[in-house]
């Protein structure tokens, strides 16, 4: 009743008139029957929550009873549901049901029931909104909880009920003012064509013009600085000649990359970053072989001040800069000559292309992850830099000798691998205890998988060079890396790469390098695995590898279950980089896979692919693929008859397969040293053909 007098309009209003009896909308409303909770937040004390079981509630909500028999039913009218959570790092689940029935916007387990993990994605404490079903019929329903664990923590904090997309007014008013956005741009370019510049182009010069003489010398000063800097460090004159050699270059590069790994005090790090970036700037190449030497420690970083680096992301980083002020220079003495067609035309290849989409995906992807801060990382050391290894290896000169180079440091830095982790597993260190208590190999990585990793890019390499008829010292030296490689990769005791990635990239070897020849080598190599499996198989390691119940076999296909499920919410987009830890964490873990919680991949290149960059960032690499061996198979015809680019070619051939092959079960592409190797593979390839269409361009 308004308070008013009994003729103000108000009264109209009303359920009840003045004398206080009801009117008859009063009556009308009084007798509606509500079914359940409509659109809007609940407490959980609401009466349309219906508790079975042992509950406790309280200000922060209702607490999960600790006898195991925790049940709520809630009421509700509308197409939308949503529960309220208290998560946190603990291993708990909701199942709920709607009318009976699974809802459509939870996880499935294995038996078809929708769970909800109360572990929170970043493992601390948060207040989650959780979608439980979407877009149900109108009417009312009955939301059912089941509870397994949970107790003292409070878990349930409301319901939220809605009849739709209640923002959906707001969008289309957003979504018109875009509209209306894009079509003034249009209108300000189409302006912009129809108006004669050439009077705002007098005016610049005019502008240039009235600047004194100093300010135009100083912008002189400044946009020549790079090509003044850059005849400084190519000045040889004063420099003995010793120091030219190229031996004794190496010998340096080696040297003060090294000092900056052991970091004895900041003002030498920073002085020895000053000469490697001297001799980087001379030989762009030896930067690339710095960084793939220095790829598989990333666990072991240098610290400049409050911050730490991977060696390899200083040496790409460092090797960036001096390539960009090589190409400076070379612009800028382009620029000094009279010719106006001199400068060059760039041709891109199909692999360069798919590096500029699979960049372009990966800067895209920044927008829908929820976990920025691990994206932003991910993107800057595990696509970015990757890619500047890539495009400065691409602007190289081409030739053998240089591909040489890059692959002897990635045999050498797979070998002192090898050799580290032999040293620390004899010395009882570096070891993992695995099933059994069998003690695996994990030399300078935190799992004994990455050394089967990345001895599986390395291992075909050095078996072309022992293969392929070259020269005689280096078919031993290769030989010889050989030889602790297979001891670590043994002891690394990884499946992957013992039956999967290993033999097939070596099988792949020896068919390239015999052809026809190669039945007997293949039966041998088949004849030996198969005895080593049936070996493995009585070990207590991998005594479990075909139980698809229990073990390292369950747990890989629960993952891919989950990932899965991943894809099924985010077809297009996926989840973005280095997200599949948190969501998997928070939303997609099986309840019974609850023994490794921490999988931050979904051990397969197509799942991991998708989860990461969605759709498209599959039909890059896909793309990339088809490039790499469109153009490796038409150099490998055509390079018998020059034995050292041949043998170059079947290691990158093999170590491809053992990417794709290895891949399938565990990680390929998205951990540092792995993703240098990739570049550096496609890098190899793209080089067949030449980037600029005069090779006097080139930066070195």
């Amino acid at each position: 009743q308004p308070d008013a007098p009994p003729d103000d309009p108000r009264w109209g209003f009303a359920l009840i008139d003045p004398s206080g009896e009801p009117k008859p909308l009063f009556e009308v409303i009084a007798g509606l029957e509500t079914s359940g909770a409509a659109d809007g937040l609940y407490f959980p004390t609401v009466e349309y929550a219906r508790y079975s079981g042992v509950w406790t509630f309280g200000a922060l909500g209702a607490d999960i009873g600790w006898v195991q028999d925790s049940r709520v039913a809630f009421d509700f009218v509308g197409s939308d549901i949503a529960l309220l959570l208290r998560r946190d790092d603990y291993l708990a689940f909701l199942y709920p049901t709607i009318d009976g029935s699974p809802p459509n916007a939870t996880p499935r387990d294995p038996d078809g029931r929708g769970f909800i993990a109360l572990r929170s994605a970043d493992l601390t404490p948060s207040l989650d909104l959780i979608p439980v079903a979407r877009g149900l019929p109108s009417g009312a329903h009955t939301l059912e909880i089941v509870a397994d664990r949970g107790w003292d923590r409070w878990a349930l904090a409301g319901f939220a009920v809605s009849s739709g997309d209640l923002t959906a007014p707001y969008n289309r008013q957003i979504d018109a003012a875009i509209l209306t956005s894009v079509l003034a741009f249009a209108a300000v370019i189409v302006s912009a064509i129809q108006i004669d510049w050439r009077p705002l182009g007098m005016r610049f010069s005019g502008l240039w013009n009235s600047i004194s003489a100093a300010g135009q010398l100083g912008i002189s000063f400044i946009t020549s600085a790079a090509l003044m800097l850059g005849m400084l460090l190519t000045w040889r004159e004063p420099i003995p000649s010793i120091f030219t050699r190229e031996p004794v270059q190496l010998g340096l590069a080696l040297v003060t990359a090294g000092v900056i790994y052991l970091q004895p005090h900041v003002l030498v790090v920073v002085l020895a970053a000053i000469v490697l970036f001297w001799i980087v700037y001379h030989r762009l190449d030896y930067g690339l072989m710095l960084a793939l030497f220095y790829a598989p420690f990333f666990l072991f970083p240098v610290e400049l001040a409050h911050f730490a680096f991977p060696m390899a992301e200083l040496v790409i980083l460092i090797t960036a800069a001096a390539a960009v002020l090589r190409g400076l220079v070379v612009w800028g003495r382009i620029r000094q000559t009279s010719v106006s067609g001199f400068l060059p035309s760039v041709r891109l290849s199909a692999i360069d292309l798919g590096f500029l989409g699979w960049i372009a995906i990966s800067l895209v992807s920044i927008s829908w992850a929820s976990q920025h801060a691990p994206a932003l990382t991910e993107l800057r050391t595990l696509i970015i830099e990757p890619a500047l290894f890539y495009a400065i290896f691409r602007l190289l000169p081409r030739g053998t000798h240089t591909d040489l180079r890059l692959v002897d440091s990635l045999i050498a830095s797979g070998a002192l691998v090898a050799v580290i982790g032999l040293v620390m597993y004899a010395n009882g260190q570096g070891i993992i205890t695995a099933e059994g208590g069998s003690g695996r190999l994990a030399s300078v990585y935190g799992s004994p998988n990455n050394v089967g990793l990345i001895l599986g890019r390395c291992i075909p390499f050095a078996l072309a060079f022992t293969l392929v008829g070259l020269d005689r010292r280096r078919r031993l030296i290769a030989g010889m890396a050989l030889i602790p490689m297979a001891a670590a990769l043994l002891l690394s005791q990884s499946a992957g790469a013992l039956f999967i990635g290993v033999p097939v990239s070596v099988g792949s070897v020896i068919l390239l390098v015999y052809r026809r020849r190669a039945l007997v080598p293949l039966l041998g190599l088949a004849a030996v695995s198969a005895a080593l499996l049936v070996a493995a198989l009585q070990s207590a390691r991998f005594e479990r590898l075909l139980d698809f119940a229990q073990g390292t076999t369950f747990f890989r296909i629960r993952v891919w279950a989950s990932a899965l499920q991943a894809i099924r919410d985010h077809p297009v987009t996926g989840l973005g980089l280095d997200q599949f830890l948190y969501a998997f964490q928070g939303r997609y873990m099986m309840p019974d896979a609850w023994q490794e919680p921490g999988l931050s991949h979904p051990h397969n290149f197509i799942l991991d692919i998708w989860t990461r960059l969605g759709l498209f960032g599959l039909a890059v690499f896909a793309w990339m693929q088809f490039a790499f061996w469109r153009s490796i198979r038409r150099a490998y015809l055509n390079a018998r008859s020059q034995p050292l680019a041949y043998t170059i070619i079947i290691g990158t051939m093999g170590s491809m397969i053992n990417l794709l092959a290895h891949g399938l079960v565990d990680n390929s592409l998205f951990v540092t040293d792995l993703a240098f190797v990739f570049a550096f593979l496609m890098g190899i390839v793209a080089r067949q053909t030449s980037l600029f269409t005069d090779s006097t361009s080139d930066v070195t």
